[in-house]
């Protein structure tokens, strides 16, 4: 990624190499994602053929770094960078997204550059390195919600209702936007480290959520709702034991079953989001 240099001067053909970089280091990671190496090869074999004033459209890199971030998003985070992993894979969701596919290539240099050095990042972070380009972690997560606590359960409320009444296909996109307000709800309960780390997860079974096109999907509730009910009860609890307030929930939480389908069991996970949502609503409002 060093070879990008100049973000203003980049060229078509230093883009392939980028590329084709990036395939090379998937590759030597373990349990690598084949389609997504073949993707990125294949982008850069194709801009690699053009010549270098060729304004293509970013089609063809976005899909090569969809497909990258869908393998990275579904890896466990490395144990010594666990944090780190994880909001640098949110972040390189971010790059992705804002790179335009129907618009030429090279009027977007700066996302491109943007993208490809956050993909460098999450690949170095995989293997267990440090990463090159990001900054270090800060003591609040990346896309933190400034709103309100009582717009943040009423918006939790609302996203809560819309996967009831979601069909079967877009179930998974609102239980990836509902996970991601309650992240912002765990974010609002306390400024304690422990939390942060907690919010890093939960919103990492987001960004799986929405990327990852893995049938077996409420393994990643299930830790999302956990997580969020521990920092919770440690924001807002006691020393007496579970509140009477995450009792309900936690047996909701518990009844989803991992590594099934979340059509096969849709109920389950509205009653686990609802339930958790309610411990938001009345834990927020308890006294510890």
């Amino acid at each position: 990624m060093d070879a990008l240099g100049d973000s203003g001067r980049l060229s078509t053909p230093e883009i392939a190499d980028a590329l084709g970089e990036l395939a090379n280091v998937m590759e030597l990671l373990p349990g690598h994602g084949v389609e997504a190496v073949r993707s990125l090869r294949h982008a850069a074999r194709a801009l690699g053929a053009l010549p270098a004033d060729t304004a293509p459209p970013a089609d063809v890199v976005k899909h090569g770094l969809d497909d990258a971030l869908e393998t990275l998003v579904g890896r466990p985070p490395p144990e010594e960078r666990a944090r780190e992993y994880r909001e640098a894979v949110i972040g390189f969701g971010r790059e992705v997204d804002a790179l335009k596919p129907d618009e030429p290539l090279l009027a977007q240099r700066v996302a491109v550059v943007k993208a490809l050095r956050s993909a460098g990042d999450v690949e170095l972070l995989a293997s267990g390195e440090k990463s090159h380009f990001r900054s270090p972690v800060v003591e609040e997560t990346q896309g933190p919600s400034h709103a309100p606590t009582d717009i943040l359960l009423d918006r939790a409320r609302a996203a809560a209702l819309e996967m009831g009444t979601a069909d079967w296909n877009g179930a998974r996109d609102a239980a990836a936007r509902l996970l991601g307000t309650i992240a912002d709800l765990v974010a609002s309960s306390s400024a304690a480290k422990e939390t942060l780390e907690r919010v890093s997860i939960i919103r990492l079974q987001a960004e799986r959520l929405q990327r990852s096109d893995a049938i077996e999907t409420t393994q990643w509730v299930k830790l999302g709702l956990t997580n969020a009910l521990d920092a919770l009860e440690n924001a807002k609890g006691s020393e007496r034991g579970v509140p009477p307030w995450a009792r309900a929930a936690r047996q909701a939480v518990a009844d989803i079953k991992n590594d099934y389908a979340l059509s096969f069991q849709r109920a389950a996970v509205q009653d686990g989001f609802r339930a958790t949502v309610d411990a938001f609503v009345v834990g927020l409002s308890a006294q510890p």
